[in-house]
């Protein structure tokens, strides 16, 4: 869903065709990598620092993104040493060839402790223990056993060789020492997302923390059930607002773009729209696979109807914790949600 503010500006630059690097700031360089998915690619960034260069992100493990790489370390030559590869968070699009990159440019892997943990949790998706634990969450939700079975997109079908040991990256951190990008993390859309502010440049590489069309994915998860990502988020975007309104924002997916603060307004805005249509749905009982198909009526099956359920899910629990939505439990182990007030 699009949530663009009007008065968005994005800087006047073309994106980099396959393999190849355009600079976007000072010492900044961004490539751009496609996605088998809808949202079909993710920019990469390369920050040259003291000690060489910093990569952040690496895009999925396929064949195409690993002859990318290997074009753009042609291009690089030997003189241009990479030092790390900073993963923002454990989306498959984000770290699903960083164990990959991390070899073949021989640099470690950095990221946050959450995430790093949450990957090594993900390499046993698919098995009967992680099966066991999806199929409780779509029946607590109302959907009928095997509703979801084999629609889902398996985090080992597109990560390669997940880094085993990382360098950590913490809040208030630099990325390297006496570079000047400062680490910042985020919950929402991750538990613990990273984004690296140079305040130098008054540039952002955001991740998927403030995309500049859409908003990203704040759901659910079914090993977390029972969690509130959506306050987290919201929490994320004010404090964002500590950085100037003219930040340059590098963004994980679409175009570089100015105007920080009208972005975060702006989702904001969509967020407390999306909670009040979800409030109206609640005037009587309702499992949140009836409320995912009142708020998303257009979504398809499969792997956009789970992210569909997620996001419901982190709004009705947003509005639980506000006070505004209660939840219950019938014999069968469905949870129903009503409005309060």
């Amino acid at each position: 869903m699009s949530v663009a503010p009007p008065d968005l500006r994005y800087i006047d630059i073309q994106a980099p065709a396959e393999g190849r690097l355009a600079e976007v700031a000072p010492g900044v360089h961004w490539a751009r990598f496609g996605l088998p998915f809808r949202l079909n690619h993710i920019n990469v960034w390369l920050i040259e620092e003291r000690d060489g260069l910093t990569i952040v992100d690496a895009g999925v493990a396929d064949d195409r993104t690993k002859a990318q790489w290997e074009t753009i370390a042609g291009n690089l030559g030997p003189s241009r040493r990479v030092e790390r590869v900073v993963v923002t968070h454990h989306h498959p699009d984000h770290c699903g060839l960083a164990g990959w990159v991390s070899q073949r440019f021989g640099a470690p892997v950095a990221m946050s402790r959450t995430e790093w943990m949450l990957g090594q949790y993900y390499l046993h998706d698919g098995t009967p223990a992680l099966r066991d634990v999806n199929a409780r969450f779509y029946r607590r939700a109302g959907y009928p056993a095997g509703f979801f079975d084999g629609q889902d997109v398996l985090f080992t079908s597109i990560t390669q060789e997940f880094p085993s040991e990382y360098q950590r990256l913490a809040a208030g951190a630099a990325t390297a020492p006496g570079g000047d990008w400062a680490v910042m993390t985020f919950g929402g859309h991750a538990p613990e997302h990273v984004c690296l502010y140079s305040a130098a440049r008054k540039v952002l590489i955001a991740g998927d923390q403030v995309l500049p069309v859409i908003s990203p994915i704040v759901g659910v998860v079914p090993h977390e059930p029972d969690d509130s990502p959506l306050d987290d988020f919201l929490q994320s975007l004010e404090a964002l607002r500590q950085l100037p309104p003219d930040t340059l924002v590098l963004p994980s997916h679409g175009q570089p773009y100015l105007a920080l603060h009208a972005r975060l307004d702006a989702l904001l805005a969509h967020h407390d729209r999306r909670l009040a249509e979800l409030l109206d749905a609640l005037a009587s009982p309702s499992d949140a696979a009836a409320l995912t198909t009142k708020l998303f009526p257009d979504v398809g099956p499969g792997f956009d109807r789970i992210f569909a359920l997620s996001e419901t899910l982190a709004h009705a629990r947003c509005l639980e914790g506000r006070g505004k939505a209660c939840r219950n439990v019938d014999s069968d182990g469905v949870e129903f949600y009503q409005r309060t007030r």
